[in-house]
Parts: structure tokens; C-alpha cells; sequence
């Protein structure tokens, strides 16, 4: 291995669990105390499964429902804690935005579950809107 391309794929390890905290292997979990908020939609599978991993750990479920905009006014405006889950696209672009301007950090990733059946170059040159769910984090 070239010395550059170490240098580049360290840098992208250490931003990926910089901007990724929740994926395991990266970074180490957060203390089992933090007030955790798990969100939800049953429509996707991605979804569920994320959930019944937090739930173990006995986390607060909630489920997004049609408009996440008014679940934000209503329940997610005032959770204090770290709230987390995965989400189509569109609701976490709604999400972003309702957060940051609270002053609230948000951290996604996109979910491409045809990851695997296409080489990392096709995969990297896909816009990130064409994946079926998002992943994220608001703290």
C-alpha cells in the first residue's frame, strides 16, 4: 500500500467516526446513561431493525408518523437528550433542518441497501438522495 492512499483512507476512517458516532467498530458507544430518543417508521425495514437494536438497550421509542414537522413542535423540540433513528430522506431533510435552527448538531448518513451489489466508485458517485433511508443523530 502506498503511503498516500494510507494517508487518505486513515483520514476517512477518523471522519466517518468523527460524523458517525452511533456506528459500532468506529467510535465506542456513549454512556448507557444518555437520555436516548429512537425514532421510527414502521414503514421501513431499515427502520424497524435499527429500532429493535436500541430497544434492547432500553431506549425511548417514537414513531414518526405522517408529518414530522409538527412531531418535531410538539415532542422532539424539547427532548433534551440525543435523538436518533432512520428515516426516509425527506423527513430527515425536514429533521436538519428544524434542528439546526434550534442550534441543535445533526449527523446522517445515507442507507443504500444495493451497497454490496455495486463497486465503492459507483456507490460514491450516487447522490446521497437516492438512498431508502437515512440514518441519524441529533444531539
Amino acid at each position: 500500500m502506498k503511503r498516500r492512499t494510507f494517508t487518505y483512507a486513515s483520514l476517512g476512517a477518523a471522519a466517518i467516526a468523527y460524523a458517525c458516532p452511533w456506528r459500532e467498530g468506529f467510535a465506542a458507544d456513549r454512556a448507557s446513561h444518555e437520555r436516548v430518543l429512537v425514532l421510527t417508521d414502521s414503514t421501513l425495514p431499515a427502520s424497524r431493525a435499527y429500532a429493535a437494536m436500541y430497544m434492547a438497550a432500553g431506549r425511548h421509542r417514537l414513531e414518526t408518523g405522517s408529518d414530522v414537522g409538527a412531531l418535531w413542535h410538539s415532542r422532539l423540540r424539547e427532548w433534551a437528550g440525543t435523538i436518533r433513528g432512520v428515516l426516509r430522506p425527506s423527513d430527515c431533510f425536514v429533521l436538519q433542518n428544524l434542528s439546526v435552527s434550534e442550534g441543535r448538531a445533526f449527523f446522517s448518513m445515507p442507507i443504500d441497501p444495493h451497497r454490496d451489489a455495486v463497486s465503492e466508485e459507483a456507490f460514491a458517485s450516487r447522490h446521497a438522495l437516492l438512498a431508502s433511508a437515512v440514518v441519524f443523530e441529533i444531539r
